[in-house]
């Protein structure tokens, strides 16, 4: 049958008459064989949705911003659930039972109870049910564009309906962070973060012991605590597809913002697709990606000759016509490139003071040397928000002297924000004005203290990018007219006041500062008689013979007792020191080094007894913050053997901003604080709103797109609410500093 079908068909070819005969036979045949089937009309396929059309201003038109949206460009949520040890008695036994076995399996891939580890006896079950721990919820935002190994901020809150009252001391064990990991409804999210370290609480949070107070106590920042797991992409998405164009912007960006030498990857931007390119992120801009964004929305896709210093010069004219254009016209300016700085220095004398400021930020980002002459003009200005607006310029130009001069110029400010600009940019140029010194212990950097020259002493706490503690005066010491006391007395600094103090703890070679009340002053002891001798000579050698301790503490009543009217401060060596065992006589040698002004400084004693130890000991030290603050922080090593005591960064914060404020230090304390927890309340109200380009209706950027929901909780199960509201969250404002203290606070 099939095979006559065959020749039939066959014959259709040479015989066309016949064709048509058979192919109504066949038609017949089929109809009659499939009695079910009917004929249904073709039908044509959706047509394509339409592209965004660009809606922006006229002068930005072929930019990539008009040509484009962004996608994955907003800070992605994590979270999870961890465990906090060393809470020295402030946390919860146990854990919540909706969460027990997932901490306990957590805990033991961590190592708890491992044989292997020496752990067999801290087993998961016994370290929850130590008061000195805590089960927490860990909150971060992984930044647009993060690669492998970035570092980012996290939030970690005390669970409610738990007893735990602070988190100061604690110490985050490593745990996962996902989309929606704190959701008790998720059993399982894949991991895209981990995070641990020593938790950090703003020192102003635990001042008042009212109920805002408590709840604070209860939150705390782990600084750099979480590490990305995986490389998180920026999209740009084209309004049109086409291959032709994903190209062309692909190699515009490459020219423009090109990886350097030391990125891993070589594109910064890649077409994958003929609707998607995707965005690397260069080294110089993992600080601040929303910059690059920023630039490549405004980033015009003609490359034709001329173009630049034409579209420059366009650009000017919509400025002056619009000043609302002027951050605009200013990154266009910026993405433009090297090609428009002729064009721009035309303006740096122009009669506007916008329009002049806008050209010269541009100029100096694209590194014309030229523009620090005007900046350092502008330096000098009576408008402190126009001075920091050229220190945060200045930062584009590390090489140059008159920049340079600027900076440190602005240092000394009047103005606190002023001074913190300079100081920003001189340390991300590496100016060697700012002496660095790190501190670290075995899990590696703890923070840097930076010390730069400044007649303004000031200190300033940061940790944005990394933890610091600035000091502005390296000399900058304290005013202790009595005990310095903080901490419940566990901490108390006090400046000797008498040869036995200022001996005690001394080593041979070790050097002594003790005021000078009277020269040669006959000391009455009864038996037997003799006179102090007089030092008046450097280099000169001195010998004492004192007899007991009462007699040592007479002499320090006539060489370094208590007078309103010291002579000098004697600097002394100490050479020998001998005690007869039979009469107890106790023989010096002291050498003069110098002799200083009365007012001068002299070593402090610091006093500390940790919280755990019945005792405490005592330090000498140089008497300044820097000194301090190294000495409360390093933990001795045998590459560094200094004395120290091993404090954490929010320990050591915390003990300074006490100072400061009971004006035991010369100088007010700025904390610096970052919007995570604001952010992250944000977050998850869903009004986050990244850099945006200029097909949006409330700034001129990219569109961007929703990142996706966490997963919805199940019905009846109400997950517990972590942190207090976002009004009320510790580091999105600070509190005022009681009246009449040194302190200063600030949120950038």
């Amino acid at each position: 049958m099939v095979k006559s079908l065959l020749m039939r068909k066959m014959s259709c070819l040479l015989a066309p008459g016949a064709c048509l005969a058979w192919l109504g036979l066949m038609v017949g045949l089929l109809t009659l064989a499939v009695p079910g089937c009917q004929t249904k009309e073709l039908e044509a396929p959706p047509a394509a949705a339409p592209g965004v059309t660009y809606t922006g201003p006229a002068y930005l038109r072929n930019t990539v911003g008009s040509l484009a949206r962004l996608r994955n460009n907003q800070p992605m949520p994590v979270s999870g659930f961890g465990f906090v040890a060393g809470l020295n008695g402030t946390g919860h036994r146990g854990a919540p039972a909706y969460l027990r076995q997932r901490i306990i399996n957590e805990m033991k891939k961590g190592g708890f109870g491992s044989p292997k580890l020496g752990t067999t006896l801290l087993t998961p079950e016994r370290a929850l049910d130590d008061i000195d721990t805590a089960v927490v919820a860990i909150e971060g935002l992984i930044p647009p564009g993060a690669t492998k190994g970035t570092r980012f901020d996290v939030l970690v809150s005390a669970l409610p309906a738990t007893e735990t009252t602070s988190l100061a001391g604690g110490r985050l064990y490593t745990t996962d962070l996902a989309l929606g990991g704190a959701n008790p409804a998720n059993r399982y999210s894949r991991p895209l973060a981990r995070a641990r370290g020593s938790l950090y609480l703003n020192p102003f949070d635990a001042q008042d012991p009212d109920e805002e107070s408590q709840t604070f106590r209860r939150q705390a920042i782990i600084v750099g605590g979480g590490e990305v797991s995986e490389d998180r992409q920026i999209e740009i998405v084209l309004n049109q597809s086409s291959w032709q164009r994903a190209r062309a912007i692909e190699d515009r960006i490459n020219e423009r913002f090109p990886m350097s030498p030391d990125d891993r990857l070589t594109k910064t931007a890649n077409a994958i697709s003929n609707l998607v390119i995707r965005i690397h992120v260069p080294k110089r801009f993992s600080r601040e990606p929303e910059k690059l964004l920023n630039l490549i929305a405004r980033l015009y896709i003609n490359n034709a000759p001329q173009f630049e210093p034409r579209q420059a010069r366009r650009l000017y004219q919509e400025f002056k016509e619009d000043p609302t254009t002027g951050e605009d016209v200013k990154l266009a300016w910026m993405a433009l490139g090297k090609t428009v700085t002729p064009v721009l220095r035309e303006y740096y004398e122009h009669e506007r003071l916008d329009i002049r400021l806008a050209a010269l930020e541009a100029g100096a980002y694209l590194q014309d040397e030229r523009t620090s002459r005007y900046l350092l003009e502008l330096a000098g200005s009576d408008d402190p928000q126009l001075r920091a607006r050229v220190a945060r310029a200045l930062v584009n130009l590390p090489k140059s002297l008159r920049g340079g001069r600027a900076l440190k110029q602005l240092l000394d400010d009047p103005e606190v924000p002023v001074r913190i600009a300079a100081y920003e940019s001189l340390a991300r140029t590496g100016d060697p004005i700012v002496d660095r010194i790190a501190v670290r212990n075995e899990a590696g950097l703890k923070f840097i203290i930076d010390r730069v020259p400044a007649e303004r002493p000031l200190v300033y706490v940061t940790y944005r990018d990394i933890p610091r503690i600035v000091i502005f005066n390296p000399m900058l010491g304290f005013e202790l007219p009595d005990v310095a006391r903080v901490w419940d007395n566990r901490l108390m600094l006090r400046t000797p006041e008498t040869l036995a103090e200022a001996l005690s703890g001394l080593e041979i070679g070790g050097t002594l500062f003790l005021p000078v009340y009277g020269r040669g002053k006959l000391i009455e002891t009864g038996s037997p008689r003799w006179q102090a001798p007089v030092i008046d000579a450097v280099g000169e050698t001195a010998a004492l013979t004192i007899t007991s301790k009462d007699l040592l503490d007479r002499f320090a009543e006539s060489v370094g007792g208590k007078s309103d009217q010291p002579q000098a401060v004697i600097v002394a060596q100490l050479v020998k020191r001998e005690v007869d065992k039979d009469t107890l006589e106790t023989r010096i040698e002291l050498k003069l080094v110098n002799l200083r002004r009365p007012d001068s400084e002299r070593p402090v004693m610091v006093y500390y007894q940790g919280p755990d130890s019945p005792r405490g000991r005592t330090y000498k030290i140089q008497p300044t913050v820097a000194t301090l603050a190294f000495m409360l922080a390093h933990k001795p090593t045998l590459d560094l053997p200094q004395e120290g005591l091993d404090l954490s960064y929010s320990e050591v914060v915390d003990a300074l901003y006490r100072l400061c404020e009971k004006g035991y230090v010369s100088a007010p304390i700025r904390v610096d604080t970052t919007p995570l927890a604001a952010l992250i309340a944000e977050q998850d109200a869903g009004e986050l709103s990244g850099p945006r380009p200029e097909t949006s209706e409330r700034e001129a950027g990219f569109d961007a797109e929703p990142e996706g929901l966490e997963p919805s909780d199940p019905a009846g199960a109400e997950p517990p609410a972590t942190r207090p509201e976002a009004g009320s969250r510790p580091e999105s404002a600070l509190a005022e500093p009681q009246t009449g203290s040194r302190t200063e606070t600030a949120s950038r």
